[in-house]
């Protein structure tokens, strides 16, 4: 009887051990799992939290051919200091074009579009140098230039005139899309026979220059 009493004593010690090793095993497994779950947790929110944003282009823009635009983004979180640009086909992954491969992470870049670059729709990619992060453009469109008629219309003198030496007239013209300087020559057939002024600032539309003719500048002739 007393074999069997400190048998059962024993084997009761061993259960109750036992019930012991698997509740404190049972809580590093919990302490393990809930530090799992905060690490994985924490990475998550550190991961999602790191974005790039771009601004500009964007959808209904049209950006012409050898002209000048600026690329700009917005970044949230903590990322590399330094950026790539790409511009890419609307439709598919294609990377039409390496805009630039390393500039700082600063929100802005100036860039002039080559002429090469095909007429189409595009989205243009920044992102950073170890690709953790990036950030598209909507749509945007990338076409020629437009083509701007130009054109001078001398108003006066409009011809029938008689301008005397000594005497003070306008010159006056209407321009279209001819920049911001012009030449004013005074001309018979096709000779040059006097230039005014090689270099006058030009306005679009209605422009004046006023002319007073000395009586040695141009002989008389019967048209100029």
């Amino acid at each position: 009887m007393i074999i069997a009493s400190l048998f059962i004593k024993k084997f009761k010690i061993f259960e109750i051990n036992r019930i012991f090793f698997y509740i404190k095993n049972g809580r590093e497994t919990i302490k393990k799992t809930i530090l799992f779950i905060f690490a994985f947790a924490f990475f998550f929110g550190f991961i999602s939290s790191q974005t790039i944003t771009v601004t500009s282009p964007h959808t209904g823009d049209t950006w012409y051919k050898g002209q000048t635009y600026i690329i700009t983004w917005t970044k949230t979180g903590t990322m590399g200091n330094f950026v790539k640009i790409k511009l890419r086909n609307s439709t598919s992954t294609a990377v039409v074009l390496d805009i630039i491969s390393h500039i700082p992470n600063n929100g802005s870049y100036s860039w002039k579009i080559p002429t090469s670059v095909a007429p189409g729709n595009y989205v243009i990619r920044v992102r950073t140098m170890d690709n953790a992060v990036y950030g598209d453009s909507t749509v945007f469109t990338i076409a020629d230039p437009p083509v701007i008629e130009t054109s001078i219309t001398v108003t006066s003198p409009n011809g029938g005139e008689t301008w005397y030496c000594g005497k003070t007239y306008p010159i006056e013209w209407v321009s279209k899309g001819c920049g911001d300087r012009v030449e004013i020559h005074v001309i018979s057939g096709t000779e040059i026979v006097r230039t005014l002024k090689k270099s006058h600032p030009n306005v679009e539309g209605f422009n004046r220059y006023s002319w007073t003719i000395s009586e040695y500048e141009v002989p008389p002739r019967i048209a100029y």
